[in-house]
């Protein structure tokens, strides 16, 4: 009996604090949805930088999270050829609850052939991140 009570005070516990910390995700009154997608992209770019693809894998929206599993999302992202070295947010415009965030990433290509040394190079990228249920979400893993 004693073991049941204990187990519901911890079952009410960890509810709880899932409770607070989807709370504390959808209320940003102090943020605006420029700042909110901000916050994310910049989170997602250091995660892609750091290869933790099961982090990125949270930033994307359900739709793309249906389609690919978390595991095929690891295993894609791990055989590419680029590796990102770096990357800054340079621009982010929202209308409604979508935001296009343009970043500026330094990358090195994994000899893309074997007469071709790996090099280094910058591109700007343009991500679309679309706001739902107060979260905002990367429409692909890209």
């Amino acid at each position: 009996m004693k073991l049941i009570k204990w187990l519901a005070v911890v079952a009410l516990a960890v509810a709880i604090a899932a409770g607070v910390s989807v709370y504390q995700r959808t209320q940003n009154p102090g943020l605006s949805d420029e700042q909110a997608v901000e916050i994310r992209a910049v989170a997602w770019l250091q995660a892609v930088i750091a290869k933790d693809w099961a982090a990125t894998y949270q930033f994307t929206s359900s739709g793309y999270r249906s389609g690919v599993s978390q595991l095929d999302h690891e295993r894609t992202m791990s055989m590419r050829r680029v590796s990102w070295l770096g990357g800054e947010l340079v621009d982010t415009s929202c209308e409604e609850d979508a935001c296009q965030v343009d970043v500026r990433i330094v990358y090195k290509v994994i000899r893309p052939m074997r007469s071709v040394p790996e090099f280094e190079s910058f591109q700007s990228l343009t991500r679309t991140w679309l706001k739902q249920d107060g979260e905002w979400w990367l429409t692909s893993s890209e």
